[in-house]
């Protein structure tokens, strides 16, 4: 349920979540029967027992790629960084920087600034580059 579903506010019989975010109203969450909490709203929470034991379960995606001297770097990004950045945007926002804290720096911020022109709140925002420039075959 949402939280307006939990406070009563919506009613808890009608599931219509599909524009629940958008329109400025609070995802479906998870939580404790008959409790307050987690009311967890993500689907990663390794190590989280209470979210295990409802229902939250911690698959991550995973994608192989193989490496050549073409790939300058990597970056590891939370959601937060692709709210309103599409991928393609990050990485040549990176890729127009020598050094990798000034990548990190220019897509925290660009993040930061979309985040608040189009929300109340800024979600977790954090970029790990991994620079393999000059990689062998070896």
């Amino acid at each position: 349920m949402t939280v307006d579903q939990v406070e009563r506010l919506k009613d808890p019989n009608i599931q219509t979540w599909a524009n629940e975010e958008s329109e400025g109203g609070d995802p479906p969450r998870l939580w404790v029967q008959n409790g307050m909490y987690p009311g967890t709203a993500f689907t990663r929470s390794v190590g989280d027992c209470t979210a295990e034991g409802i229902g939250v379960t911690a698959e991550p995606e995973v994608s192989m790629v193989h490496l050549s001297p073409n790939h300058l770097f990597f970056v590891v990004v939370s959601d937060g960084i692709f709210e309103f950045l599409p991928s393609q945007a990050v990485v040549d926002m990176v890729g127009r920087y020598a050094d990798p804290r000034d990548g990190c720096a220019a897509a925290t911020v660009e993040s930061y600034k979309l985040w608040l022109e189009h929300e109340n709140r800024t979600d977790d925002i954090t970029i790990i580059i991994v620079q393999i420039k000059n990689l062998s075959n070896e």
